[in-house]
């Protein structure tokens, strides 16, 4: 499967390969009155994972999420679940970083969110959009790195 955003300043098409980092424990107070994990608490999770996972690959802690597609919660989680959260690359831009998430339960491999785009925009310090560490890549320099590790793989292959 590829994914293509046109538009952005790079377009760059990847090979989608979900690679999963954390994971949390739905706890009670992460429920709704229903008693299934509130949709709030998955998007807050999610932005804060996407963030992270975007600060490592861009070099850079000062960003922030510009755009989210359409959520798609496709089950539940509920208390005592485990939820995992699995995310890749999808295009790189000038000052922006595009990923795509899904959160599913580890136990089950259910899937219980899944949120196609996220964009990513690295700023200076005076709070505007700003050139990132991945800046100028070509699909082709920048492709074999994302897949085989990610940034730090890209900046051994940009110094060499």
């Amino acid at each position: 499967m590829q994914a293509s955003f046109p538009g952005l300043r790079s377009e760059v098409k990847l090979e989608l390969n979900v690679k999963y980092y954390s994971r949390h424990f739905v706890r009670p107070c992460h429920l709704n009155p229903a008693e299934v994990l509130f949709g709030g608490q998955a998007l807050a999770w999610i932005d804060e994972e996407a963030a992270i996972f975007a600060g490592c690959q861009m070099g850079t802690s000062q960003l922030v999420t510009k755009a989210m597609s359409e959520i798609d919660f496709v089950s539940s989680a509920r208390c005592g679940d485990v939820v995992e959260f699995g995310i890749e690359v999808v295009a790189i831009g000038r000052t922006s970083l595009t990923l795509r998430c899904e959160m599913r339960n580890k136990e089950t491999q259910a899937r219980i969110v899944n949120v196609e785009r996220i964009v990513m925009v690295a700023l200076d310090y005076a709070g505007r959009p700003t050139s990132h560490k991945l800046t100028g890549a070509t699909p082709d320099e920048i492709g074999a790195p994302l897949r085989a590790g990610g940034a730090a793989v890209w900046a051994q292959t940009r110094s060499a």
